[in-house]
Order: structure tokens, then C-alpha cells, then sequence
């Protein structure tokens, strides 16, 4: 398959040299620099394998594909809209973000659209190396468009042994289930400056992740108790992991905390969650500290 990656950041990385043992892969990117070290070094994953060789090209480049995989930032969705819709109709679109905030800007999109929930933990350490620090599966549910049959079809020709992927049949059960473990990990891991391990090893942290975990599955009506295992089972999992919004804030970068606290606390106008809003608050404090605020 031809298959487009946008965004090169250590997801889009990840998934660029994984498809690209069996596929055609064209990373896009914003920055020439970027581009440049991709087109010499090709893609390397540093714990697996030392290169695969992918296309690169800058976004404003972009062509129609067999499938383009969205990896960017909620807040980089603006951007590359323009570039989404000059593709076309028959381009398979599949969404791969945190949070929830960018499902009404895709809903105009006349292409077939999946969205998906990537489970891996993954490190960038340069622009064309990424560390795969656990691994996991990429669960990808039909959004519009597109008949549950391809979806399946297409997780057939893409998935391999050691980089599984999973059909979902409900796309909001699958992204509220994310949103609740990254509205408990990524935040604590964060304002505290631990490993995930810690959020379910440090019994105070500990206390507070069960309190934003009960929030989030309340206003996002999903089973309390269900949810808090899965928050468990993953922060063991990814024990050894760094959180994005922990890098992001270590590197002086904007996080997704408006993504996924802030869109919590969006949904609740009349009912009051202190822990979440506490949590976002403290981040948008952070990256105001660290003059990254209005990056």
C-alpha cells in the first residue's frame, strides 16, 4: 500500500518504520531540516532497527494515498486542514490523537475517516530516531464513510506480529477510554516529573489518580471501576514510560492539556470536578513558568 504519515514526531516516526517494512510510506513534515536528515538517514527505530527507508516530503507537498495516518498535536490541527481537504474523496483518513477536541473539525472532511487510539509509549530522540519504550497495540474504530468490512481489511494488510492492530466497533467508547487514561497519567506524570509507574506506586499520586479517574468516567459516562483497572493496568504496563506532556514540559513545549483536561472541563458546565480542574490549572501554570503558554 502507499500509505502517508503526517507529523514526525515520535508517533509518527514509530509508525512510519513499522509500515515501512511492508509498505510505501511517505513521512510529511513541516520543517526542511527534517526533512533533510529523514531523506539521508531514513527512519530508525533506535531499539529495534537501524533504518528503513521512507519517502519524506514538507506537508504543503501532499498527494493522495492509499491511507494518510494523522499523527500531529490537537493543537497543530488548524494547520493541516487546508492540506486534508485538498485530497481526495476516496483517501482513506486515519485520526491518531489524544483527547477528543478534534472530532468537530473533521466532521466536514468529505473523505472516508477512522479514528483510531495508539497504546505504544514511544520517546523521540532526534528528528529520524524514535525509542519504542512499550509496546502496545493501535485500536481504530469507523468514523464516516467508511464500512466496518474495509476498516477490517485494512487492519489485515497493515498490522504485523510485533506491531498489532485492533478493529473497535464504537469510535467515542474508544476515544473516551483513552481520554480517561490520558486525563490520569499524562497530567500526574507531569506536575510531578515521574515515570507512569509512579502514578499507581506512589500511594499519593496514587490517591489522586483515582479521583481524576472517577471524574473523567462520570462526565464522560463510562463504568467507574472498569475504567480505574485499565488506568492500572497501563500505568504498570507502561511503567518505565515517559508521559508526552511530561516531555513536552522537560522540553519547554506546548502540552495537550487543553485537549484533554480542558475538554473534561468543557463538558461539565454544571457540575463541578475540583481534581481535573486542579490538574489543568497547574499545567497551564507550568507552561506559563516556562514562557511556553502561547507557543
Amino acid at each position: 500500500m502507499n500509505i502517508g504519515v503526517i507529523g514526525g514526531g515520535a508517533i509518527g516516526l514509530l509508525l512510519s518504520g513499522y509500515l515501512a517494512e511492508e509498505h510505501n510510506v511517505t513521512v510529511y513534515v513541516r520543517r526542511t531540516k527534517q526533512k533533510l536528515l529523514i531523506d539521508l538517514h531514513g527512519v530508525r527505530i533506535s531499539d529495534k532497527f537501524d533504518r528503513r527507508q521512507v519517502q519524506c516530503e514538507l506537508i504543503h507537498n501532499i498527494k493522495d494515498q492509499d491511507c494518510i495516518m494523522v499523527c500531529v498535536k490537537q493543537f497543530q490541527f488548524l494547520e493541516i486542514l487546508p492540506h486534508l481537504s485538498s485530497l481526495g474523496n476516496e483517501v482513506l483518513l486515519v485520526f491518531l490523537q489524544n483527547g477528543m477536541s478534534h472530532i468537530e473539525k473533521i466532521s466536514n472532511l468529505s473523505q472516508p475517516i477512522s479514528i483510531g487510539a495508539v497504546e505504544h509509549g514511544a520517546e523521540k530522540v532526534n528528528d529520524y530516531t524514535v525509542k519504542h519504550t512499550g509496546e502496545g497495540v493501535i485500536k481504530l474504530a469507523s468514523y464516516s464513510r467508511v464500512a466496518n468490512n474495509e476498516l477490517q481489511q485494512l487492519l489485515s494488510e497493515l498490522e504485523q506480529h510485533d506491531f498489532p492492530m485492533v478493529y473497535r466497533d464504537n469510535w467515542s467508547i474508544l476515544l473516551k477510554e483513552k481520554l480517561i487514561l490520558n486525563a490520569v497519567i499524562n497530567p500526574l506524570t507531569a506536575l510531578f516529573q515521574v515515570k507512569n509507574s509512579q502514578v499507581i506506586q506512589n500511594e499519593y499520586i496514587r490517591f489522586l489518580a483515582k479521583q481524576l479517574c472517577e471524574e473523567a468516567s462520570f462526565i464522560l459516562n463510562l463504568n467507574e471501576d472498569k475504567q480505574w483497572s485499565e488506568v492500572q493496568r497501563v500505568a504498570k504496563n507502561t511503567g518505565e514510560n515517559t508521559s508526552s506532556m511530561y516531555k513536552d514540559i522537560k522540553e519547554r513545549r506546548k502540552t495537550e492539556i487543553e485537549a484533554i483536561s480542558g475538554y473534561l472541563l468543557k463538558q461539565c458546565s454544571n457540575t463541578k470536578i475540583p481534581y481535573t480542574s486542579f490538574v489543568y490549572h497547574s499545567l497551564k501554570a507550568l507552561e506559563k513558568k516556562k514562557g511556553i503558554l502561547n507557543k
